[in-house]
This record gives C-alpha cells, sequence and structure tokens, in this order.
C-alpha cells in the first residue's frame, strides 16, 4: 500500500466488523496498530505512543524504535516494533 492509512484501511477491510483499531504509532517508516475484538473495546483503556529514535544524531528516525500501550481488564500490555544498527 502506498501509505500508513491506506495499510489501516486494508487491514480494518480484512477483520472484519468484528475487530476495531484501538492504537496505532508510527516512526518514520516504522509502524504498529493494535486492534481488539469489539467485545473487549470496553475494557481498554489508556493507550499511549512511545518512540524513540536512534539514528543519524538520535533525530534521524531511520533506527529505533516505537511501542503502544494499553490497559485490557486493568492488565498493561506493551506492544514494541524496533529497526535496530546491525553489527
Amino acid at each position: 500500500c502506498e501509505s500508513k492509512d491506506s495499510w489501516e484501511i486494508k487491514l480494518c477491510e480484512e477483520l472484519g466488523n468484528d475487530y476495531r483499531k484501538v492504537i496505532s504509532a508510527s516512526l518514520n517508516a516504522m509502524h504498529i496498530i493494535a486492534f481488539a475484538h469489539v467485545s473487549l473495546i470496553p475494557r481498554v483503556t489508556g493507550g499511549k505512543i512511545h518512540s524513540l529514535s536512534q539514528g543519524f544524531m538520535n533525530v534521524v528516525g531511520n533506527k529505533g524504535g516505537v511501542a503502544i500501550s494499553m490497559m485490557i481488564n486493568e492488565k498493561l500490555f506493551l506492544f514494541a516494533n524496533s529497526h535496530l544498527e546491525s553489527g
């Protein structure tokens, strides 16, 4: 897909009406999305986005990580995506 928005739309279409996007986050080319079943949506709270750029001069987002966290039934869940330097 040509953009993150179109990718999210495509995923929503594929998952159907039983799932909803809870939160998403991006750092340059990295993207992370959390979906939840509709029965869980009332129990999901406190969505937060976390990111850390570690590219050129710790500013450029070509290296680093992006994460999303949320509470489900008062338990913390964290999902992370990273692209780190090799070697």
